[in-house]
């Protein structure tokens, strides 16, 4: 999408762009508490987006595939993540990161007892 910015911001005119706690976007919640804020993404063309995840036992965020050859990267401060796909799983612990090709269905989930906290990498091909 040329020229779609998230925050709606203009281009930035310099070359580092700060972005404080307070503008963070939350773009998907739950009445148990998960949430998905997206801390920054790429200006101009959408082309990567970094987001901060809670997820809480009981609850499953369902995601929708993305363009061919795109993938997202994620690292898990607290608790252990499930990635699931159509076709395989995997539990990513606190301290571990991974890789999902996500152009396919998928999907994320706290594995735990207890919630699950993780930093997300969306990094969409054109």
């Amino acid at each position: 999408m040329p020229g779609f910015d998230l925050f709606g911001d203009p281009p930035a005119e310099s070359a580092i762009e700060l972005r404080d706690a307070d503008r963070r976007l939350l773009v998907w919640s739950s009445g148990a508490g998960s949430s998905a804020h997206l801390l920054v993404a790429t200006a101009g063309v959408r082309s990567a987006d970094l987001w901060r995840w809670r997820l809480v036992p009981g609850d499953t965020y369902y995601g929708q595939a993305d363009p061919a050859g795109s993938q997202e990267l994620f690292h898990v401060l607290v608790g252990t993540l499930l990635l699931a796909t159509d076709s395989e799983q995997m539990e990513v612990s606190a301290g571990s990161s991974a890789r999902l090709r996500s152009d396919r269905p998928y999907s994320y989930a706290a594995a735990g007892k207890g919630p699950v906290e993780f930093v997300r990498t969306v990094a969409l091909a054109r």
